[in-house]
């Protein structure tokens, strides 16, 4: 009986640590250096804030609240309203990135290409967790203009470039503008600044997330200078010299 209680104990143990790393118990979504910028908390979830000179405002990711509350919060306490929002930047489709998105109708809609027919249900999220319970609800998403690789967009004076990070998502989208890098779910930034891959449990392919991080590298290098701060949506930020040597390490590893 002592042995069943002790191998109970253990396994309950081992439980508690499997579900705090994946669903975010050790997770601090706004801990980290200063972005720069505003984060709106929405739970685990985190809205990206780029103010522009007009007074309006482009968002990156709108939350999990289907109600989009958190953010339209934000926006009144600064005596703005959903029209005021220019732009909405998507770095994946899931949930807790596109649940408010029907708080901000007309709003134009950017994200990588290859995610497209996820956010618009022209295809099925095929993640471990969606194979094992089915496919969550979550909004349609209309994208008014599909991204390319390492192409910028001009939003009135804020200047953004997309990058493909494929593999948490077939199309999940990195972001740069104003020397911030908005990794979105591609990575989990751990204690003392280890990067680790996404939880395998809500991604696609781990093995072409671990394979695109090299050449995402590749492609942001001569942008590295412009850098200052690097964040994860789910688990914080890290300054940029930090933040590239842990990405440089977790290449060189194998993404682990």
């Amino acid at each position: 009986m002592r042995f069943l209680f002790k191998t109970f104990g253990w396994l309950l143990l081992g439980a508690i640590g499997f579900l705090g790393y994946t669903f975010g118990l050790s997770q601090f979504p706004r801990q980290g250096p200063s972005l720069g910028i505003d984060q709106i908390a929405d739970g685990i979830a985190t809205t990206y804030v780029f103010m522009l000179k007009t007074g309006k405002c482009v968002l990156v990711d709108v939350g999990l609240d289907p109600t989009g509350r958190p953010i339209l919060d934000y926006l009144e306490k600064r005596g703005l309203r959903a029209s005021d929002v220019q732009a909405i930047f998507l770095t994946h489709a899931h949930t807790d990135h596109i649940g408010g998105i029907e708080a901000f109708p007309g709003v134009s809609v950017f994200a990588l290409r290859q995610e497209v027919s996820l956010l618009e249900k022209k295809s099925e999220d095929r993640n471990p967790l969606r194979q094992i319970v089915g496919q969550a609800h979550t909004p349609l998403v209309h994208v008014t203009f599909p991204l390319e690789d390492q192409q910028t967009v001009q939003i009135e004076d804020l200047s953004i470039t997309a990058y493909s990070l494929p593999g948490h998502t077939p199309g999940s989208a990195v972001y740069l503008a104003q020397g911030v890098l908005l990794m979105g779910d591609t990575i989990g930034i751990g204690w003392g600044g280890r990067v680790r891959p996404p939880v395998w449990l809500f991604s696609t392919d781990m093995r072409e997330a671990r394979a695109s991080m090299g050449i995402f590298l590749d492609h942001i290098r001569p942008r590295m200078g412009e850098v200052r701060v690097i964040a994860a949506s789910h688990s914080g930020s890290i300054d940029a010299v930090r933040g590239f040597a842990a990405l440089e390490r977790y290449v060189s590893n194998g993404g682990w």
